[in-house]
């Protein structure tokens, strides 16, 4: 007898484009709204020379914690490997909302997109790091986005549950020429941690602040053209209130798809709540 075939929540929604356009969208949103915030952040606003800080070294471990879910794939919500950031790449290489003015009011998102994607994907050079636990001083060649994924996933478990950064950590440094045990690269973590998430990632934060707001911005000024188009106004003489209602496009029928359609429209209708800045040089200037 054949084996039946597994389906994924994906399949079992039967989700059209659009409306997988739109949930994409929507989570991404939320995320940044979570992460880059007055709660979260202390903002400076001096462009080309602005600065910003975590309030507490908790809404730092808090920041990287939901990073490290926008840098992975939407559990069983989707198919595929892609992670949040790069199924938004793939939206502005596709884009399904507002057809009609979807060239001049994407550009803004695929910037911001790739801008981030790029720097993520960069190898740095950390010299001379130094590992007390495995008596190692070394000049760790690393790609970004993997120091600030296992910093996440460090702040978010403990020891006992971290055999995968170890791994990974075992991983990266065979690439740059040492060869050490697994229960050794263990032990190093919190090394690591020191290293890469109380100087570098710290370092780093602005600056990922300043990409996940300009995606922010990205999201809204693609959005908000939709919202444009959607949107019916009117004057409730009976309720004596102004009043509002959506236009789903025929590709968004579902009730799930429906949700979040008029939850990203009412996100939109304000623009974001921190505005547009440029972090100063001298925190993009290492790693």
């Amino acid at each position: 007898m054949a084996a039946r075939e597994s389906t994924t929540f994906e399949d079992d929604l039967s989700l059209s484009s659009l409306e997988k356009e739109v949930v994409t969208l929507k989570a991404v949103l939320d995320m940044i709204n979570n992460m880059v915030n007055h709660e979260t952040m202390i903002f400076t606003f001096r462009d080309p020379d602005s600065s910003v800080m975590f309030n507490t070294m908790t809404h730092m471990a808090f920041f990287n914690i939901i990073l490290v879910d926008l840098l992975s794939k939407p559990g069983d919500f989707f198919n595929g490997e892609n992670n949040y950031i790069e199924r938004i790449k793939d939206i502005c290489e596709n884009p399904l909302m507002g057809k009609l003015v979807v060239k001049r009011d994407i550009r803004f998102l695929r910037d911001a997109v790739d801008a981030f994607l790029t720097w993520l994907s960069q190898t740095v050079v950390v010299e001379k790091r130094w590992f007390p636990s495995i008596d190692l001083e070394i000049d760790l060649s690393i790609m970004r986005q993997a120091f600030v994924v296992m910093c996440g996933n460090i702040s978010k478990h403990n020891f006992t549950q971290q055999t995968r950064q170890a791994k990974r950590l075992q991983g990266i440094l065979k690439v740059n020429g040492q060869s050490f045990p697994l229960d050794k690269c263990l032990i190093a973590l919190e090394d690591f941690q020191t290293q890469f998430y109380d100087d570098i990632f710290h370092y780093h934060a602005a600056t990922i602040a300043e990409f996940l707001n300009n995606i922010r911005w990205g999201i809204y000024l693609y959005a908000v053209a939709e919202r444009t188009c959607c949107v019916e106004n009117w004057y409730d003489e009976e309720m004596n209130l102004n009043r509002y209602k959506y236009h789903y496009p025929d590709d968004v029928a579902s009730e799930l798809g429906r949700t979040y359609y008029w939850n990203l429209m009412n996100d939109v209708m304000q623009p974001p709540y921190i505005q547009r800045f440029e972090v100063t040089k001298y925190l993009k200037m290492r790693y």
